[in-house]
């Protein structure tokens, strides 16, 4: 057998089991039992950090925003900064039933999230949906 038909032969080999290993999924593992959900999915994008109480700065600027925009029955809330200057509030009155807004601290703007926008998996007091 010469050089160049071993080769082929070599090739041909690999092809096929790497047909062999998709068909029948040897190879394949799924990662999604393994991961941790996160925490919520806002605008399409997953975040992981944990519901955390909000820093002094935080309470002042976002207890503000809130109260300008009528935001009720938000006797406590929980924060995930998404981005700088953004963050998703859980307003709470009993620690049991949750709203969900968005905050923007430099337009001092917020709004309910709605379903559509906002999936939350782990509610602040850690009960996982």
């Amino acid at each position: 057998m010469t050089k160049s038909k071993m080769l082929l032969f070599i090739f041909i080999f690999i092809i096929i089991v790497g047909i062999f290993r998709n068909i029948f999924g040897a190879n394949k593992v799924s990662k999604k039992s393994d991961e941790t959900p996160p925490t919520i999915e806002f605008m399409n994008e997953k975040y992981y950090s944990e519901w955390r109480e909000p820093d002094r700065d935080e309470l002042y600027s976002i207890s503000i925003i809130l109260t300008k925009n009528h935001t009720s029955k938000c006797a406590n809330f929980y924060v995930i900064n998404t981005r700088s200057n953004e963050y998703v509030v859980a307003c709470t009155s009993d620690e049991k039933e949750f709203n969900y807004y968005g905050v923007w601290v430099s337009s001092k703007e917020s709004g309910k999230l709605s379903d559509d926008i906002i999936t939350v998996y782990k509610t602040p007091n850690n009960h996982i949906k």
